[in-house]
């Protein structure tokens, strides 16, 4: 029986994790087709935003998109934050059935291929790293570390991208972006060990006043990016940094430990370069599509 229930607590953030996709998926995707089926009219400015607040199917995408929230917030509470983000990212194969349901196309091979070779990826890392839950949270110095870095390197971003034609900016703020996503979700994994028995301190710490902060920069960063460049570029990026960036962060700064030596890294190594191209070329093929067989609606 204690066997059994080490492994139910083990398993249980997977499948709030996998939960947390899929909520997000139907989030995503219902959310696009709201915003594609609202009139022409109203294709740009607050109007659409009002527009789209009337209608119950961009708001059961809101609040997929909330459930999907507090489900990796709970996942992230006893979970890795390697294994959690990497799972998250599983939503891009989620959304792929429902996606082509609601836009009544056809899922071609190759999307079916990337499918598969997102899911093999995950399976492979899994399989060959084995991580396992390190700290509930990271010291005051080394979160410092990691907010002056990831601040240094967004504004880098944004001075390469200033000047540079759309192609680039669209990359530089996608990038940036993802990083400030994938920070906001470290802060997520601090904050989540204090439920439910820490309420008062969740509340007032730094931390949650930082997540807020960094929430709606990032936010500002990912919008920029869908308007400046088409979505099958800014899409994929986005798609990928958050994950990849959330395994170091895992390892570094929470102190999560991955299997290595024996092979076990280069083949942990191929699994997360396999999971990232699937999941980066399944959401640019999907983006793609849209992009040449939709009108463009576009949210300022």
């Amino acid at each position: 029986m204690r066997g059994g229930g080490r492994y139910g607590a083990r398993l249980m953030p997977n499948l709030l994790a996998l939960g947390a996709a899929l909520a997000y998926a139907v989030g995503v995707v219902l959310q696009y087709q709201a915003a594609q089926a609202a009139a022409p009219a109203r294709a740009g400015g607050t109007g659409l935003l009002v527009h789209l607040a009337r209608r119950p199917v961009w708001l059961a995408g809101i609040a997929a998109n909330g459930v999907g929230f507090g489900l990796r917030f709970l996942a992230l509470r006893d979970g890795s934050l390697v294994v959690v983000q990497l799972l998250v990212l599983t939503g891009v194969v989620f959304a792929l059935p429902l996606d082509a349901v609601l836009a009544r196309r056809r899922i071609s091979p190759r999307e079916v291929v990337l499918a598969a070779a997102t899911v093999a990826g995950l399976v492979l890392f899994l399989s060959a790293a084995q991580p396992t839950h390190g700290r509930d949270g990271a010291t005051g110095p080394a979160w410092i570390g990691y907010a002056l870095l990831t601040a240094a390197v967004v504004l880098v971003l944004e001075r390469i991208g200033a000047r540079r034609a759309h192609a680039v900016k669209t990359l530089t703020l996608a990038l940036a972006g993802g990083l400030l996503v994938a920070f906001g979700v470290a802060l997520c994994k601090q904050l989540a060990a204090l439920f439910p028995h820490h309420l008062a301190r969740a509340v007032t710490d730094w931390q949650a006043y930082a997540l807020v902060v960094v929430g709606a920069v990032g936010v500002v960063f990912v919008q920029r990016a869908y308007n400046i460049g088409p979505l099958s570029l800014a899409l994929p990026v986005l798609v990928v940094v958050e994950p990849v960036v959330s395994v170091i962060v895992g390892v570094l700064l929470f102190h999560e430990r991955v299997r290595h030596g024996d092979g076990a890294t280069a083949l942990a190594a191929g699994g997360l370069l396999t999971l990232a191209v699937g999941a980066a070329a399944l959401a640019r093929s999907a983006a793609a599509w849209h992009q040449h067989h939709d009108a463009p609606v576009v949210v300022t």
